[in-house]
């Protein structure tokens, strides 16, 4: 095999084997800065706000629904308990060894158009505004699981992702019907906010 060939195949096997971004690191690369607040968190679901932090004054950058799929698996008992008190997924998974893998299920957009509505005001926005949702089922794998460990649906701030860019990230899916973009429409911004 040439050198050339043999760099070749080494560049793309480096590329396809590279995973995307965590939010965590995206938000901290663009914008100098990464937190998570739990807005609320029971044993099934999950909101938070990964966030970045502009002189004290944090912005939300990802709105986040995590519906937590089983969690008695021996095997990552003590990273999920480490979640459940508040430390962030993907970084928990990924420092201890664990591979991220998402399976996309839909890439869209829903207009935020009350300014009032309390993720305009984590999100320091003037609506209204469109945000990018990103529903996906969240994998963690090592050498011996692929363990399902949650669905969860992402709501971008317009400054850090569209929906075009998340559909750069993680491809494009199948159109969701009127009724589907409905109940992430109304998951979004309408339920949990009392």
């Amino acid at each position: 095999m040439s050198i050339a060939l043999a760099f070749l195949a080494a560049a793309v096997s480096a590329c396809t084997a590279r995973p995307a971004l965590l939010n965590s690191e995206r938000i901290e690369q663009q914008f100098g800065s990464y937190g998570v607040t739990i807005l609320s968190q029971d044993s099934a679901v999950r909101r938070t706000s990964l966030y970045s932090d502009d002189s004290g004054h944090p912005i939300c950058r990802t709105y986040a629904i995590v519906q937590y799929a089983r969690s008695e698996y021996p095997e990552i008992h003590s990273i999920h308990s480490d979640v459940l008190a508040g430390a962030s997924i993907g970084s928990s998974f990924s420092e201890k060894g664990w591979s991220i893998r998402k399976e996309t299920t839909h890439i869209g957009s829903i207009e935020l158009k009350d300014p009032a509505h309390p993720l305009a005001s984590m999100m320091q926005l003037d609506a209204p505004a469109i945000l990018a949702t990103h529903v996906y089922d969240f994998h963690v794998v090592n050498a011996s699981a692929d363990i399902h460990y949650a669905t969860i649906v992402e709501t971008h701030h317009p400054q850090y992702l569209d929906a075009a860019q998340v559909i750069e990230i993680y491809g494009a899916t199948d159109e969701l019907t009127a009724a589907e973009k409905h109940g992430i429409y109304k998951l979004v911004l309408l339920d949990h906010w009392d």
